[in-house]
């Protein structure tokens, strides 16, 4: 399997998505209703009572909105990641790997914040490593600050990813004042449009309260989760050491994308430390950038016998975890 995804070719998006259909079998059985938790945002809480009510009929919708969610960020990851040449060649390992670190990490079988949450950091970051191209990037510039005023909205410690935003802007982009200024505008344009809703409704401003609890979750899984976590970060580690030892051999515009990965990436890991939230759904995000990273451990090593033996492990983590999760 690890062979096929070697090299990009279109008809790898259809091998992807039997792939993605056989290692999350067990969500499409077993469907979830969207998770609410007591530290949920008011926005949050809001969208998933909506979105329980419109599909209260048929649970099944939502496996099937996370796959497809899934399914097209891997295809976007792909493509983002061949076309700023992260790599020597185009590859289809950085989908791969998101698939398969999402089956085995717990909390992306259902929908929750931490879900919602890293799809929207995966959106930032597939739009903030295509701005190096663009000779005017102002409407991206204010894109990127909606969509983080949105995800601040949604879960309050991701005000943490604006230093992504400003890191990644001094990286890939020449200083300009007009789209620092627009990333700003953008941020503070979903809470004012929040506000205009509760004062036309009359609703108490207090739900706006943001959630900060410092310190860590405390969470206990399985010994199986426990393994595949570890072995997804330890990866992650060798993936980063490939793509530092190797990026002499890329484009500055390609190694500048690899920093603002690593910033995205330890931003994401850090994020647990800022709300005592489920550990499980606070650490999602790390996925979105760490896939790639997990991909460069599959890319790069001469060994081949290492990757397939750590991808045949984490499709067996996978299973275990597709099974278990029935029994839920």
């Amino acid at each position: 399997m690890t062979g096929i995804f070697k090299n990009s070719h279109p008809s790898n998006n259809f091998i992807l998505f039997i792939y993605g259909i056989i290692i999350r079998w067990a969500y499409f059985i077993n469907p979830q209703a969207p998770e609410v938790h007591p530290q949920d945002s008011f926005i949050y809480r809001l969208l998933a009572e909506q979105l329980t009510f419109l599909f209260r009929f048929n649970k099944y919708v939502f496996s099937f909105i996370i796959f497809f969610v899934i399914f097209i960020l891997a295809i976007f990851l792909n493509r983002m990641v061949n076309t700023q040449k992260l790599f020597h060649r185009p590859n289809d390992f950085a989908g791969m790997c998101f698939f398969l670190f999402t089956s085995v990490m717990p909390g992306w079988g259902s929908f929750n914040s931490g879900f919602l949450l890293s799809c929207l950091v995966a959106w930032i970051l597939l739009i903030l490593l295509t701005m190096s191209s663009n000779n005017d990037a102002r409407g991206k510039s204010f894109n990127i600050g909606f969509l983080l005023g949105i995800a601040m909205l949604i879960y309050s410690p991701a005000f943490l990813y604006l230093f992504l935003l400003l890191i990644g802007l001094i990286l890939l982009r020449p200083f300009r004042a007009q789209e620092w200024a627009l990333v700003f505008l953008g941020v503070l344009t979903p809470l004012y449009f929040l506000l205009s809703f509760l004062f036309l409704f009359d609703k108490p401003m207090s739900v706006l309260k943001p959630e900060f609890t410092f310190g860590l979750a405390k969470a206990s899984f399985p010994l199986y989760l426990t393994l595949g976590a570890s072995l997804i970060f330890i990866l992650m580690l060798i993936g980063f050491g490939f793509s530092q030892s190797n990026q002499r051999k890329l484009l500055v515009q390609s190694r500048n994308c690899w920093s603002t990965l690593f910033v995205c990436t330890f931003i994401s890991l850090i994020l647990p430390f800022f709300n005592t939230h489920s550990l499980s759904t606070t650490l999602m995000p790390t996925l979105v950038s760490g896939c790639i990273f997990g991909a460069a451990a599959f890319y790069y090593p001469e060994r081949k016998w290492l990757s397939v033996f750590s991808h045949l492990l984490l499709w067996a983590f996978a299973i275990t975890n597709g099974y278990f999760s029935l029994f839920h």
